[in-house]
């Protein structure tokens, strides 16, 4: 028997791969799909002359890795090309977790994170979807931290993303990560939950 699916989203800054890494003590096999991706966009030959297709030799460095700068710098103030990057990638990182759920098919599931779930409509593709969210500041400073980028930056992202409040309607669960509630309590009761 195939096992569950399970999609892990939250906006950014939300604290989801740590979620994701607190699922994998559990001994839950996770598949990240932006790290994923940027590997396809890196080794999948087909997907990497699309994006020289789409947007110039120069999205590529000359040792053939992803220039991401350029491509963050282009495709995040075009929604169009934003647009015509994810029609690119996202079947890609669809087949290569449905080579991972063969994979790891004795389990009784498996976990793919990614942020944009439900702003692609791909949440509807699993069997559960678990959304993390966390206040807004708290996700502001995360990422500034993180990335070493100024708060107009975060913001200017947080926008190409969708509420919590539209994650959350269509979620099976949701996780608060602002330290109101114990994080190993509410995973381990989904946890629970999940392998029912």
């Amino acid at each position: 028997m195939a096992p569950k699916t399970i999609g892990l989203t939250g906006g950014i800054g939300s604290g989801k791969s740590f979620i994701a890494e607190i699922f994998k003590i559990l001994g839950i096999q996770v598949y990240n799909s932006d790290i994923n991706a940027k590997l396809l966009m890196s080794e999948n030959k087909q997907l990497k002359n699309g994006i020289i297709k789409l947007l110039g030799k120069k999205a590529y460095h000359s040792d053939g890795q992803l220039n991401r700068e350029l491509i963050a710098e282009k495709i995040f103030k075009n929604k169009s090309k934003l647009e015509k990057i994810n029609n690119l990638v996202h079947p890609a990182v669809r087949e290569d977790f449905q080579n991972f759920v063969k994979k790891h098919k004795k389990h009784q599931y498996v976990i793919n994170e990614a942020a944009l779930f439900v702003e692609n409509g791909s949440h509807k593709d699993f069997d559960h979807l678990i959304t993390v969210v966390a206040p807004e500041e708290v996700r502001i400073e995360r990422v500034m931290k993180r990335d070493g980028v100024n708060q107009e930056e975060v913001v200017e992202r947080m926008q190409n993303q969708s509420s919590d409040e539209s994650k959350m309607k269509v979620s099976d669960h949701v996780i608060f990560n602002d330290a109101s509630e114990n994080l190993f309590v509410q995973i381990s009761s989904i946890h629970q939950a999940l392998v029912k």
